[in-house]
């Protein structure tokens, strides 16, 4: 199966898992505060709700107006 380049990393189990800690880690070294976790997109629906999980932050989506799969 095709899949664009930049999803490949989150795909795959242990690419995705590697990114989740190195997010996770490079928010808590720079201790930001914030309420929640926001994304948008498949990559984004793949990692954030896992670094949202580990922080113990909300998640929120974000969608384009425009863009709608499923037809509302």
């Amino acid at each position: 199966m095709a899949t664009a380049s930049y999803l490949e990393s989150v795909l795959n189990l242990a690419q995705r898992a590697n990114v989740i800690h190195k997010i996770v880690q490079k928010i808590i070294k720079k201790d930001l505060k914030f309420d929640a976790i926001a994304f948008r997109g498949m990559s984004g629906a793949l990692v954030a709700p896992e670094v949202a999980t580990e922080l113990g932050k909300e998640i929120i989506m974000v969608r384009k107006a425009d863009k709608s799969h499923s037809g509302i």
